[in-house]
């Protein structure tokens, strides 16, 4: 199934055709999590459609940090993520991604004052 033009077009049962992607399609996009070969870039794309139409639904916003984690957009994978926090508190998951993220940028920020250092001294 595609994602729908956004007109309320319905699928069956007078079901917006977004909500049908969303829940026949998003589950199966799982598996590009799960590949060895993982395009963030395309995950990412599909999450932010979910987001677009659905700005609640958890699996998407964690999905999207986990992608924008891995694309290296550390600041926006924190932003995806807390917001799945808020969501499910109590995600293992997502709380151990928040941590990762926050690590990342700390070593982020201590590079670059390192290099400031050097570049001073």
């Amino acid at each position: 199934m595609r994602l729908g033009d956004g007109e309320g077009g319905g699928l069956g049962g007078g079901r917006p055709q977004v909500e049908v992607w969303v829940e026949g399609c998003l589950p199966g996009r799982a598996c590009l999590l799960q590949s060895e070969l993982v395009n963030y870039e395309r995950v990412k794309e599909y999450c932010l459609k979910v987001l677009d139409h659905q700005r609640d639904h958890f699996k998407a916003m964690y999905r999207a940090g986990i992608a924008c984690y891995h694309l290296g957009d550390y600041e926006l994978a924190l932003r995806y993520l807390r917001d799945a926090k808020n969501r499910e508190p109590s995600d293992t998951n997502v709380l151990r991604y928040i941590q990762l993220t926050e690590m990342k940028m700390n070593k982020s920020c201590q590079r670059e004052r390192e290099s400031g250092k050097e570049a001073l001294g």
